[in-house]
């Protein structure tokens, strides 16, 4: 576990997914410690693959493949490659596990650093294959609700007509239904999280508020690189996982086919790909 602090910020990051399971601001706790049973992750990182599989296979060079939902950084052991009592960079590299199930090389990194009530997360990909490849990455980081998501809401940057694309069977369908027209705040119910996730492809606005209406509590998340959007929880919980996305599960009319993904990033051969967002946690009101 790797401990990093600021004046304003504790952050506890599992070496295993490289992933938050604890951010403390001002001595209250704002993630997800998860819970047995219901959901026990906090906040993982979603690779090579965001979302779930037709049948949990696709499809490469002729070759069939199985590869888990959102993909196996979350449960791999990240290597520290450098460290701060702000930052710290851990690196996933493919090795013969991972080119069991995906037949790609690659170098993945991310990187946390503290700023002040910030938290930026970036995320480097680096294809070592000989020849292109082919991924996804996300973000699923959770956020602690006070009173529950009911006395959230969420207010983008921009005005925005919103649908959601729903999810029939695990899988993007081809069926939306709106969720907000011509305006810039959301607010939470639990019964959009009812059948599944909300999924968003049409976004505008690439940074948001999360507010409690009540107590004022604001966080602030910007992500400039991740065309498409997902919001989460289970009902009965009080927290919200707001996770930008590059890339997106199946759809109930793919083919398999890697090549053929929505939302897949080509890397040729030495070719990167960055990713990056700021969680800020912004002052009361």
């Amino acid at each position: 576990m790797i401990k990093l602090h600021n004046k304003h910020i504790t952050a506890k990051i599992n070496t295993t997914g490289a992933e938050i399971v604890s951010l403390c601001v001002d001595g209250v706790e704002r993630t997800w410690p998860g819970k047995e049973g219901v959901w026990t992750r906090s906040g993982p990182v979603l690779f090579p693959i965001c979302g779930g599989l037709k049948d949990g296979k696709f499809e490469y060079g002729g070759a069939e493949y199985s590869l888990e939902k959102h993909g196996f950084a979350k449960n791999s052991e990240f290597t520290v490659k450098e460290r701060t009592k702000k930052s710290v960079v851990l690196e996933l590299l493919s090795s013969p596990e991972t080119l069991a199930v995906y037949p790609f090389e690659f170098c993945l990194t991310v990187t946390f650093t503290l700023t002040r009530y910030s938290v930026l997360i970036e995320y480097a990909i680096k294809n070592l294959t000989n020849g292109d490849m082919y991924c996804s990455i996300g973000s699923h980081e959770s956020y602690l609700c006070d009173g529950g998501i009911e006395n959230y809401d969420i207010i983008f940057k921009k005005q925005e007509s919103l649908e959601n694309h729903l999810i029939e069977g695990g899988y993007v369908g081809e069926n939306t239904e709106p969720l907000m027209l011509h305006g810039r705040v959301l607010p939470l119910y639990k019964h959009y999280f009812e059948n599944d996730s909300l999924v968003i492809k049409n976004m505008r606005s690439r940074s948001l508020i999360l507010r409690n209406r009540v107590t004022g509590q604001r966080t602030r998340l910007d992500f400039p690189g991740c065309d498409y959007f997902v919001i989460w929880t289970i009902p009965t919980e009080d927290y919200i996982c707001l996770e930008p996305w590059a890339g997106l599960p199946d759809t109930t009319k793919s083919t398999g086919i890697l090549t053929e993904k929505e939302g897949i990033i080509r890397l040729k051969k030495g070719g990167k790909r960055r990713f990056a967002h700021k969680i800020t946690f912004l002052p009361e009101f």
